[in-house]
């Protein structure tokens, strides 16, 4: 089954002047330009409904509530395993539902590195604990990342 124009023009009430150019009558429907669906476009999201802080350590807050937070941790130490807390950017309003870790080692380390991230402990809604192991010599560029998500 095909495009039949005639058929369309009929259903969405297009009328066809002599010229073959077709005009939808819609104008007096499409009501006030500023509206979608009833809405205002004053009731859609803007930029500024989004607070956030576009640092090494920052977060972004949306506005239904929810909060990402992100940080870097230097280690500078050479024990075999280690406890490190974690102060988040900013405290959770309610509760913190997750948090990840991954290693990081930035340019010119060659022997110092973390080997493994253990586990991660005591969340709360301020921070947490990162337990590393097998550090060997860490100082300098060395340390892990991490990613708290909550509300």
């Amino acid at each position: 089954m095909g495009f039949d124009p005639v058929t369309f023009a009929k259903i969405k009430k297009i009328s066809i002047d002599s010229n073959a150019d077709g005009y939808i009558d819609y104008a007096n429907q499409a009501g006030n330009a500023d509206k979608l669906d009833g809405k205002d476009a004053s009731d859609f999201l803007s930029i500024d409904s989004f607070k956030d802080l576009k640092e090494d350590n920052g977060y972004i807050k949306f506005p239904t509530g929810l909060i990402m937070q992100w940080g870097k941790v230097y280690v500078n130490n050479t024990t075999s395993y280690q406890e490190i807390p974690v102060n988040f950017t900013i405290e959770f309003p309610n509760k913190c539902l997750n948090v990840f870790a991954s290693i990081y080692e930035g340019s010119g380390v060659d022997n110092d590195y973390i080997k493994c991230i253990t586990r991660i402990a005591n969340i709360t809604t301020k921070g947490c604990v990162v337990c590393i192991t097998d550090i060997s010599g860490a100082s300098g560029d060395v340390g892990f990342f991490w990613f708290a998500i909550g509300y």
